[in-house]
């Protein structure tokens, strides 16, 4: 009877400890709050090994349907654009996923979640030219438009992509228009 009393309470104690480590961790990987220190939080992310990275926006964060996967906007002071994917925790901290950046002034990329895949189209809106983007998904015969605000240097629109969708790799063509819905020409990859 002792003997199964020990092997019993040895067994709770293992699962105690398994149980301390599980958290310590978890809250070790989630661990950046979406307050005033997000920005901070996610410069020191991306300099990781190399020089200082500073944006030049305060980054707000975008639910992505009722997924626990963020998105927010990259603007740095180098004037490259992009985004990062931030996946929120049980104990209502974040964990950053994955961030992109580059030069282009125009953007499409597609991001799984657990509540579907979501196209986000991102760029700078010089002198406030444009004023819709379509959008071709080519390797599904999908396409959707978006209207974008004039008044604003940059944007980011994201759209809920259909079931058939499979895949994030989908070959894209973005084409922009300008307020009298003529086709306009922007840098973009």
């Amino acid at each position: 009877m002792k003997h199964k009393k020990a092997v019993f309470f040895s067994f709770i104690g293992l699962l105690m400890i398994i149980g301390v480590i599980y958290i310590l961790n978890y809250n070790h990987r989630f661990n950046v709050k979406n307050d005033e220190h997000l920005t901070e939080n996610i410069e020191e992310w991306l300099s990781r090994g190399n020089e200082k990275i500073t944006l030049n926006n305060q980054v707000k964060l975008h639910q992505l349907g009722n997924s626990n996967s963020y998105i927010g906007f990259l603007q740095f002071k180098s004037k490259k654009l992009g985004i990062v994917k931030l996946d929120k925790g049980w104990n209502g901290k974040f964990q950053i996923i994955s961030a992109g950046y580059g030069t282009n002034h125009l953007k499409y990329q597609t991001v799984n979640t657990k509540d579907g895949r979501f196209g986000i189209v991102y760029g700078s809106n010089p002198q406030g030219k444009i004023h819709s983007i379509k959008v071709k998904l080519l390797s599904y015969d999908y396409q959707y438009s978006t209207n974008i605000n004039s008044n604003q240097d940059f944007f980011m629109k994201i759209d809920r992509l259909p079931k058939a969708i499979k895949s994030n790799d989908a070959s894209e063509n973005i084409i922009t228009y300008d307020q009298d819905h003529k086709e306009i020409k922007v840098m973009q990859k």
